[in-house]
């Protein structure tokens, strides 16, 4: 399953903390048994949120489990930002293992099916909300790479480069 959360933050001065602040709290996510992978983006274009992290967990069991709670998760962990913090964030099911997105890729995501008759080398994935915020019920993944991010893409997705590598955790059964 895929855990998604995107995120708008507001105040430009805290950014820079709150950044350094989620680069390492996803190691501290990938502490918890069934978080298995973690991943962090920032936003290319005007489409979508401006970060999005990703990651694959196990099953919904993981956000009421002791360890979950005991790291802060659910917010508690970033209480310090909530002002300025503005995010959704889902369970979907759809794909079994979020794949490492590289430098010289690109995360798409949309609400809607791409009609990939406007580009014919764009391959999305249909996942739908099982838990938390389900908003919106349905979400479109993709993987391409850097040059393939055409202007006719831009219109219809949003566009994420990574900025973190894909973390995983020492629990998790498949090598990196």
């Amino acid at each position: 399953m895929i855990y998604m959360v995107e995120i708008n933050f507001t105040d430009p001065e805290t950014m820079p903390e709150w950044n350094a602040w989620y680069r390492a709290h996803l190691h501290t996510l990938l502490s918890v048994p069934g978080i298995e992978t973690a991943q962090r983006f920032d936003a290319e274009g005007d489409m979508g949120r401006r970060f999005l992290a990703i990651y694959t967990i196990t099953s919904p069991d993981v956000f009421t489990s002791e360890a979950y709670r005991n790291i802060g998760g659910g917010g508690v962990a970033s209480a310090k930002w909530k002002a300025h913090i503005r995010r959704r964030r889902s369970l979907f099911s759809g794909i079994d293992i979020v794949p490492e997105i590289t430098p010289d890729s690109r995360f798409l995501l949309s609400d809607l099916a791409v009609n990939t008759l406007d580009a014919p080398d764009l391959a999305m994935t249909a996942l739908c909300a099982e838990a938390l915020d389900k908003d919106p019920p349905r979400r479109h993944i993709g993987i391409v790479p850097v040059g393939k991010v055409s202007g006719q893409i831009l219109k219809s997705v949003a566009v994420y480069r990574p900025t973190t590598e894909r973390l995983v955790s020492p629990r998790y059964p498949v090598a990196n």
